[in-house]
């Protein structure tokens, strides 16, 4: 099981090699930041394995020089999607994820973040 779990961790890495510096730590960024009130985000079928972030919110707290393209590169290689809001004064939805598919592996992965105390900014995670 152990060895199943480095192999996750490798393919994740492999995947986060791809994207620019700049683009993994803005992808930090969302997990870090992202909500952690389950009533403040889009639920239902479909939605399993997520995690979120407001849009709009984003626009708001983030100090990355180009938000819109860092969004696009990230939605490129499969670590996230903009979910629109299906109410007229909803906000759109920043849907996070991860390339790999492996059942639970992106709460796994901040948890592991988290209880290890590395942070998310960290080198050896990024």
């Amino acid at each position: 099981m152990a060895k199943e779990v480095k192999e996750h961790f490798r393919e994740f890495s492999r995947e986060l090699a791809q994207l620019p510096r700049i683009t993994r730590e803005f992808y930090a960024f969302l997990l870090e930041r992202r909500e952690k009130d389950d009533k403040k985000t889009p639920g239902g079928c479909g939605f399993y394995e997520n995690l979120w972030f407001n849009y709009n919110k984003l626009k708001r707290v983030c100090r990355f020089p180009d938000l819109d393209n860092e969004l696009v590169l990230l939605d490129e290689h499969g670590f996230l999607d903009i979910e629109e809001s299906m109410e007229h004064n909803e906000s759109p939805f920043v849907r996070i994820f991860v390339p790999i598919k492996v059942d639970g592996f992106i709460y796994e992965l901040i948890e592991y973040i988290e209880a290890k105390d590395i942070g998310f900014k960290n080198q050896s995670f990024l």
